[in-house]
């Protein structure tokens, strides 16, 4: 079956760990799958069936060159299935894969809906009342949750497939380069995530300021580094947090091995790889008691409010029991197991086959507007693939 994947940005963040992953599983299985990147933000994949059509983030202009660079290859490629991932490539892929004819027509969604922007949540609605999505995924209970106030009509096309995380790796070692310079005998707290509001990285740093014989790791980027720092330098913890960006995920795992805790304070999420990924390496845990972690971690980890006092007594707690944090880190990596790449693939088959038995049916429904639109839009993908062959 020919699929493809649509991602808004390239970048090491969450939802593209779940692509990629989800592409070389659908590769493995015989299918003949790409994984395309709406525009490059930071290098992080690349490999077999791998593409980024715009060379940044597009401006406003230049976002109209990229929507007609999408509808174009999308035409030229007449995939079989389309799964796009969060609100902005699902309408867009969507909407292209409409018009091309695709039958199946998979929008996966990675946050709970009621923290879309309001014109993307809007439009995402509207896309799924008219059946533009055959169908939804989700990507938890907790996010299945959220759209509890939906038409039944959107609800019944809403399926749980959790996120899965690859087990089985080569011997990942016990240290890092990228730790050298912090003391063995520091305890070592480890947050991995984008900077970004969501992963409340501002309840962290003060949650260190009142730990001040430990040391915070953070792995990843994102749009607030320049805040984060700021706060680092503000609460005097410069000597005491150290940045360690974007990395591979096989020196995530490293890092994760030498590290004492996993802090993961997050005020919203919606099946969370970075935790999932940490519960597999057993790590005693931190998290969150928002619905997302509480359904990850179940009693495999310690669940408290998102705000540092409640974060310092949690970590206190672990740190000072190592027998009991060490219990965690085991009930953890055993709970893990749960969510796998196999069992994740399997999810999305089974939409596969649902979605092309009905396909014709969907597509004959959506006549009318496909025509109208693609009169709209013709000299649109003319210009795409005239814009391609130039490159």
């Amino acid at each position: 079956m020919r699929i493809v994947q649509v991602v808004t940005q390239m970048e090491a963040a969450g939802v593209q760990r779940v692509a990629y992953l989800l592409h070389r599983a659908l590769l493995k299985c015989g299918h003949d799958s790409e994984l395309w990147f709406l525009y490059f933000k930071r290098t992080a994949y690349a490999g077999a069936g791998v593409h980024v059509l715009w060379g940044h983030k597009p401006s406003a202009l230049e976002n109209i060159s990229l929507i007609r660079t999408l509808f174009a290859r999308v035409r030229a490629h007449r995939p079989d299935v389309i799964i796009a991932h969060t609100y902005y490539a699902n309408i867009l892929a969507h909407l292209a894969g409409l018009l091309a004819g695709t039958g199946t027509r998979l929008a996966v969604q990675h946050n709970p809906v009621q923290t879309f922007p309001f014109v993307a949540g809007y439009l995402d609605r509207i896309f799924a009342s008219l059946g533009i999505y055959t169908a939804q995924v989700a990507v938890s209970d907790a996010v299945v949750d959220s759209m509890a106030a939906y038409p039944v009509r959107i609800k019944d096309r809403v399926h749980r497939v959790y996120n899965g995380i690859e087990f089985g790796q080569d011997q990942v070692p016990s240290w890092s380069r990228h730790l050298n310079h912090v003391p063995a005998s520091v305890p070592k707290i480890l947050n991995v995530g984008r900077l970004s509001v969501q992963k409340n990285h501002q309840a962290m740093l003060e949650t260190m300021a009142r730990l001040p014989n430990a040391h915070l790791v953070l792995v990843g980027e994102g749009e607030i580094r320049a805040k984060i720092e700021s706060q680092v330098k503000g609460l005097k913890l410069t000597d005491r947090v150290t940045f360690v960006g974007e990395v591979p995920p096989e020196d995530v795992r490293a890092i994760m091995n030498c590290c004492d805790l996993f802090l993961f304070p997050s005020l919203w999420e919606a099946m969370p790889m970075a935790l999932l990924e940490a519960m597999a390496a057993g790590m005693p845990i931190v998290a969150s008691n928002i619905p997302a972690n509480c359904e990850a971690l179940q009693d495999t980890g310690v669940l408290v409010p998102p705000e540092p006092t409640q974060l310092v007594a949690a970590i206190t707690e672990l740190l000072n029991n190592p027998a009991a944090a060490a219990e965690l880190g085991r009930k953890a990596a055993v709970r893990a197991h749960h969510f796998t790449v196999n069992s994740m693939v399997d999810g999305y088959e089974r939409l596969f086959t649902a979605g092309s038995s009905k396909a014709p049916s969907r597509v004959d429904r959506h006549a009318p507007v496909q025509a109208s639109l693609s009169r709209v839009l013709r000299p649109v993908e003319t210009a795409g693939e005239s814009n391609r062959r130039q490159q």
